[in-house]
């Protein structure tokens, strides 16, 4: 019984490349013929048979693509992130992931590709960034798997390719050392406006993100509540201003008597500001 009609060529680049043009009887003899001719023509302008197939593949497969799959990932998750979380995820793909493997079809994705890929930006000594690939590629990964596109995360495998990253954390003031921090704040002789933030940081226990672009129109001064919202409208030209609660879910803060006093008078000075903490303008956050 014929399975397949086939070609076989010798002749380019001194390998043998074996073409099935198709089952039978759904291709015919006389389309096989059609197409062995053609190929022999392809071989006399010196092009490998085979090499318009793969593009043609290829093109098909478009959908299957590592950068296509990491692509519908990143689409997948941005109701989860804030925007400049999710631009920078993007742009640490499009720096240091597609380049190197984003062509390729995810299932020919390798454990030594990824290893390899991590690797190279470790030696750059920039390991912080490794290893946020390296999870980048764990979740894309994981993804492909869950969407039934693969069978196995090949990024399971990446342990001992990122240098660790040693942190040293502040050290944590001594309960006994209050009073002199205390003492220290109140004799600050800087801008006024820095050390009433800083005492009403330690009223508040928030993110210095938080505290440093909160907005007037979130404080209820007579009900002693402040309303973190989960994101804040950007300001346009102000950078993070869409920052809002950490956990991304609007967050409630009481405000003792000493907070509203405090916020009372930072009120004076910023009231007619969108910013609590406004910077040199009104219309700026305050810096870091």
């Amino acid at each position: 019984m014929v399975q397949s009609y086939g070609i076989s060529a010798t002749v380019f680049e001194g390998k043998e490349n074996r073409l099935a043009f198709g089952p039978y009887p759904q291709v015919t003899l006389a389309e096989a013929r059609e197409k062995r001719d053609a190929a022999r023509k392809l071989l006399v302008s010196g092009v490998c048979p085979s090499l318009p197939r793969k593009a043609e593949k290829a093109a098909v497969d478009g959908t299957r693509t590592f950068q296509y799959i990491a692509t519908a990932w990143h689409t997948s998750c941005l109701k989860l992130w804030s925007e400049d979380h999710a631009d920078k995820i993007l742009t640490c793909l499009k720096r240091y992931v597609f380049p190197d493997i984003g062509a390729m079809d995810i299932a020919e994705v390798e454990t030594r590709h990824l290893a390899q890929l991590v690797k190279t930006i470790d030696d750059k000594g920039v390991h912080d960034v490794a290893g946020r690939v390296r999870q980048h590629l764990t979740k894309i990964m994981r993804h492909a798997v869950q969407q039934g596109t693969i069978k196995y995360n090949p990024a399971y495998d990446l342990d001992g390719v990122v240098t660790p990253v040693v942190t040293q954390h502040h050290p944590a003031l001594p309960l006994k050392r209050l009073p002199e921090l205390l003492d220290k704040i109140n004799g600050y002789k800087g801008r006024e406006l820095t050390r009433l933030a800083l005492e009403l940081n330690l009223h508040v226990f928030l993110r210095s993100s938080e505290l440093r672009l909160a907005r007037w129109d979130e404080f209820n001064l007579k009900a002693h509540i402040w309303t973190v919202p989960a994101q804040r409208e950007a300001v346009k030209g102000v950078r993070f201003s869409s920052r809002g609660a950490k956990m991304k879910d609007e967050h409630l803060v009481p405000l003792s008597a000493q907070a509203v006093a405090l916020l009372e008078q930072i009120k004076e000075i910023t009231g007619e500001s969108v910013f609590v903490f406004c910077g040199c303008s009104l219309n700026e956050q305050a810096d870091e």
